[in-house]
């Protein structure tokens, strides 16, 4: 055990690892811990189910583990990161969280670039000197009506007496200053103390010196490393006796400050927001006319894009609180719509804004929506889409919603039931609040829960009610805010995405869409050509006749294609499908392709310079393939592959195994298998010339999950949302051999055959 060393008047002593000393410190104590009191305060202020958790200084994740349990058996749903600047307790969390983004770092030095539903600082803020700049952050950091909680100790706790009169000068702060100093940050509209009271045994400490070096550690709230204390050991026993024998109290108070719902700047957020919400309407967006509110509350047109694709067949839309016709000016778009809203002035600026947008294929009502003979004249229709205030009273901030998905504004229940009875056989979608208990939906009729992400932030929940459903499914789907006439580039749905990768058996190469994604993101930069190219260069290496074996969709191809080569440029290729796609591609016109396999394909004049990127396979009678590109090769000619550098020590190759492989041993034996299998350069015997490091990077989490998903199945893409993930770590190996070297490899009595 590594000890650290403490300085008494005349004595030396040293403390265990901080962890050790706070666990020695947790035995002494007596009765329960403000566990209890912090879940409730959670449960009845977090202001989502979805919380986004920041926990500072979590510790090994015990306490936090025990919160998050039973807030998830309570039906929550939590996303946490936390930050731990001591590297054992990190590492513990890590083991407890491992889906977790939790930072081996001090608060000061972490940038956090999301917003958080609850904060919290489990006594961990006594370790933070500048506190008010860091409670600003923090502040800035929390969503509206977030929720910050922080335990520290009570003026009248034992604890914080003896390290009171022990270290005077640590600059602790106590619960009740706490909360005077957080009554000063004007962003806070509810600020509480709350107190939890247990005991502490200081008999059970002083039973060994470890005991109380062990507690000096922890309640000096500094590193004993610098710290003097002007007693001896012997002196200090006798203080602890005199002043706080037998059980002490211990006093923490739970200061809960919740911040403010109101929106500030909501018409400058606006005024950034529909530009993004409605991408395909350019500057004129700006021309949408309505209330502040009801411009914050219209929908993405991307989302609405998502649905009109979803139901092309349809042909009759009915609109349910339509608003100020956000929705409205997209779907008036794709099908003849009726849309209704309560509010006379939305109504007008709706009518409005399908005029000035050139809509006309949409009919406005101003009705209540909960009144069945608002629905007696319309009829013929084929899908319902419903958008209620999601406020249970519009008095509230607009963002305060309540976590119910029944409390809104029309009752969602009630509107439900009434268009059943008026529609039976329709179709219909609400759109629900990011922040409501969406389960609780599945108790009055049997739903679909789709989870919409735009531009990979969890946006709102659409929720399906079919006749035809005879069970309860979800579902997530991811959407690009931009606007793509390319489907999988707009949306991807969880659902459609294979559970087990189409690495497996190759499937991939029958999907050259797919395939020139994954190719486009791997080495993006395309380092490994600018090596090749240098060093072709460098030894003033003729390019004639330069072939690409295993062309795929192209992308050595059309570099080789930038290269001043002589004669002509070949791209060898025996899958169908990459065939037809590099034919219908800009390479056809000055390409020879050649559909055949690499072990049979033959060119009239021979290549000085035949590359394979990521083509060249060890599988499948590779010496016939090395026989063949000895024979089309002149004299003087390379070959050159780019591809794993063999070592599999790197993040595509961890998601191999983890993904792919069935993990029926570990990484390193794994590894080491696959090594043995190959002996030796892509398994012919071949030459590394170098070895980099790269990344397969995409563009967008959109990408990322619909490529990395489809290849590596549906768990990827679950970790790819988990950690908005979309890039990893690859290490490429590039060979260079002649054509002696070939010969050499494939057999010293080999002749090349006319």
């Amino acid at each position: 055990m590594k000890h650290r060393r403490y300085n008494a008047k005349q004595e030396e002593y040293f403390a265990p690892e901080y962890g050790d000393c706070l666990e020695t410190l947790k035995d002494s104590m007596v009765g329960s811990s403000e566990l209890e009191l912090i879940i409730a305060e959670i449960r009845r202020k977090s202001p989502t189910n979805r919380i986004d958790w920041l926990d500072i200084g979590i510790g090994d994740g015990r306490f936090a583990k025990k919160i998050v349990d039973r807030l998830i058996a309570e039906g929550f749903e939590i996303d946490l990161t936390g930050i731990e600047p001591i590297k054992n307790s990190f590492e513990a969390a890590k083991k407890r969280f491992p889906n977790a983004i939790i930072h081996n770092d001090k608060i000061e030095n972490v940038r956090l670039d999301n917003k958080f539903d609850v904060v919290s600082f489990f006594q961990s803020l006594h370790y933070i000197n500048d506190k008010r700049p860091v409670l600003g952050e923090i502040t800035n950091r929390l969503t509206e009506g977030g929720v910050l909680i922080t335990t520290l100790w009570s003026r009248k706790d034992s604890l914080y007496q003896l390290s009171k009169r022990l270290f005077p000068n640590n600059g602790r702060i106590v619960a009740e200053e706490y909360f005077n100093l957080i009554e000063d940050f004007k962003d806070y509209e509810d600020v509480s103390i709350k107190y939890f009271k247990g005991g502490i045994d200081f008999n059970k400490l002083l039973e060994s010196e470890d005991n109380i070096i062990s507690m000096l550690m922890v309640i000096s709230r500094y590193s004993l490393e610098t710290r003097k204390i002007g007693f001896s050991m012997e002196n200090l026993i006798t203080e602890i006796r005199r002043n706080f024998e037998g059980i002490g109290e211990r006093i923490n108070g739970v200061v809960i400050s919740r911040k403010s719902y109101e929106i500030i700047g909501l018409k400058e957020k606006n005024d950034r927001l529909l530009k993004r919400k409605f991408p395909s309407f350019g500057e004129r967006i700006h021309e949408l006319q309505g209330d502040e509110e009801a411009k914050f509350m219209c929908a993405w047109e991307s989302e609405t894009r998502y649905l009109c694709r979803e139901f092309d067949k349809k042909n009759n839309i009915l609109e349910i609180c339509c608003g100020i016709g956000g929705m409205s000016i997209v779907l008036g778009k794709a099908f003849e719509t009726h849309a209704i809203d309560i509010n006379p002035d939305r109504i007008r600026c709706a009518e409005s804004n399908a005029e000035t947008f050139g809509i006309s294929n949409v009919k406005f009502y101003c009705r209540d929506v909960l009144d069945e003979n608002t629905y007696s004249d319309i009829r013929d229709i084929d899908l319902i889409l419903v958008d209620v205030d999601w406020r249970s009273s519009l008095d509230d901030p607009i963002k305060k919603q309540p976590l119910s998905p029944m409390k809104t504004t029309p009752n969602t229940e009630a509107l439900l039931n009434l268009l059943k009875s008026s529609y039976p056989q329709v179709p219909i979608i609400f759109k629900v609040s990011p922040f409501a208990r969406v389960d609780d939906l599945q108790s009055i009729g049997f739903c679909k829960i789709d989870s919409m992400f735009i531009d990979g932030v969890f946006s709102a929940y659409n929720v399906y009610f079919d006749p035809k459903y005879t069970k309860n499914s979800k579902d997530k789907v991811f959407i690009r805010s931009e606007y793509h006439r390319i489907p999988e580039e707009d949306a991807v749905s969880m659902e459609s995405l294979p559970r087990t990768g189409l690495i497996t058996n190759d499937e991939w190469y029958h999907y050259p869409d797919l395939y020139n994604k994954f190719s486009s993101a791997v080495d993006p930069n395309f380092d490994s050509m600018e090596i090749i190219s240098r060093y072709l260069e460098e030894i003033n290496h003729p390019v004639g006749n330069p072939v690409d074996l295993g062309a795929g969709t192209g992308k050595l191809t059309r570099r080789l294609r930038d290269m001043d080569y002589s004669g002509k440029l070949f791209a060898v290729e025996n899958c169908d499908e990459m065939i037809s796609y590099l034919r219908k591609s800009d390479l056809s016109r000055n390409v020879v392709l050649l559909p055949e396999d690499m072990e049979s394909f033959r060119i009239k004049n021979k290549s000085t310079l035949m590359i394979g990127h990521f083509g060249l396979s060890s599988r499948n009678h590779p010496i016939e393939r090395l026989r063949n590109i000895y024979d089309n090769l002149s004299d003087n000619g390379l070959l050159i592959t780019i591809g794993w550098d063999e070592e599999f020590s790197d993040e595509v190759s961890d998601a191999w195994y983890r993904f792919l492989s069935g993990k029926k041993k570990t990484f390193d034996e794994w590894r080491a298998e696959i090594k043995e299998r190959l002996r030796s350069p892509r398994g012919m015997g071949l030459s590394w010339f170098d070895k980099i490091k790269t990344r397969v990077e995409f563009k967008d989490l959109n990408d990322a999950l619909y490529t990395m998903g489809n290849l590596f199945g549906r768990a990827m893409a679950e970790e790819i949302i988990l950690r908005k993930k979309k890039s990893w770590g690859l290490n490429i190996g590039i060979t260079v051999n002649s054509r002696n070297d070939l010969e050499r490899i494939i057999g010293g009595d080999f002749r090349m055959r006319d």
